[in-house]
């Protein structure tokens, strides 16, 4: 089960993430999230992955799908925090540093 939250912080929509990416009907949840801030005008993401226990390929192509919807408005999308085991997935698959940038847990500002 994947349990989907968002809210605005200065500069950007901090997107959290807690449970099993997996690709499931909750994964819908954060591309819904997303297009709903994305129609607001806010181009800015972070997706929070620290609570992300695990994470399969479906999973991953959730992460693409969002990323891509972020990109076609002209938006950013940073990945925060994931756990050895997800962040062994994304390099296996290339999709890190190759597309998804990674910002520390604990950084205040998100860069340009």
């Amino acid at each position: 089960m994947l349990n989907v939250s968002t809210r605005e912080m200065p500069g950007h929509v901090l997107v959290e993430l807690d449970g099993r990416l997996d690709g499931s009907p909750p994964c819908r949840d954060l591309c819904n999230q997303v297009k709903e801030r994305l129609d607001q005008g806010l181009r800015r993401f972070i997706v929070d992955l620290e609570q992300v226990e695990w994470m399969s390929s479906c999973g991953i192509g959730c992460l693409i799908a969002t990323y891509t919807s972020i990109r076609r408005e002209g938006g950013k999308m940073w990945l925060r925090g994931p756990n050895n085991r997800v962040l062994a997935a994304l390099e296996v698959t290339d999709l890190v540093p190759a597309v998804f940038d990674l910002i520390l847990p604990d950084a205040e500002a998100v860069g340009s």
